[in-house]
């Protein structure tokens, strides 16, 4: 799947902007596809990201080369194979010269505090606060997600910072928080920027939650398990 480059969906004022004319025209005894085709709006250009170079980005932690410039991403149970130059189904990863890369690496749109009470957890930590991280995208499409507006989108269409591990771990501390969550969207497709706060985050003496929808592949689950188990 290839990048994608912009959005021609109306926004909200564009909507309301089309619906009053369309209110006007009717009133008036307008024809009403003359009012709506006309805005004074000039249409928003598409947005073209550039894609960091692979040396600015961090390589994905488990896939596998194939013949002719594919890979196959071995990080949830979707296995995509890519072609050259494409995405995988979650939009997050792409196949740059044969190797596999992560773009939302050290790019959250979501970093906030929240009482633990909100994660989906029982009686740890009662009281405390914890450092919410979250990024765009999801390997599922789940029509009833209330983080839609994260999960559902991509990078390009996401208001997103920039924040490494450590300074994900400081933010933490500084906020006071007790641990730090990976939620909002599922976790698994920012895998390796998880995998490095965690463990910066355990040397800190903070606990970690991963709130997953559990389709994560054994084999990456197993690979990470002896260095997060102590954290969790």
């Amino acid at each position: 799947m290839s990048e994608p480059g912009g959005d021609s969906r109306l926004t909200g004022r564009q909507f309301l902007a089309k619906g009053c004319a369309a209110a006007l025209a009717t009133l008036l005894g307008l024809p009403t596809a003359t009012a709506c085709s006309h805005t004074s709006e000039t249409p928003e250009p598409k947005r073209i990201i550039r894609t960091p170079a692979p040396s600015e980005l961090r390589e994905a932690m488990r896939y596998r080369r194939l013949d002719d410039g594919q890979v196959q991403c071995q990080i949830c149970f979707r296995q995509c194979i890519v072609s050259g130059g494409q995405l995988g189904f979650c939009h997050s990863r792409k196949n740059m010269g044969g190797s596999y890369y992560s773009l939302i690496y050290g790019r959250p749109c979501a970093l906030q505090v929240d009482p633990i009470e909100k994660e989906p957890v029982f009686h740890v930590l009662p009281g405390c606060t914890i450092f919410c991280v979250g990024t765009a995208s999801c390997n599922s499409r789940c029509k009833f997600c209330q983080n839609w507006h994260m999960s559902q989108r991509t990078l390009w269409e996401t208001n997103n910072y920039r924040a490494g591990p450590c300074e994900v771990v400081e933010q933490a501390k500084a906020s006071g928080c007790t641990g730090i969550s990976f939620t909002h969207n599922e976790p698994t497709v920012f895998h390796e920027y998880m995998y490095d706060i965690v463990c910066l985050a355990k040397d800190q003496g903070l606990r970690t939650v991963c709130h997953t929808n559990g389709t994560m592949s054994a084999a990456a689950c197993c690979n990470c398990s002896s260095e997060w188990m102590p954290s969790l």
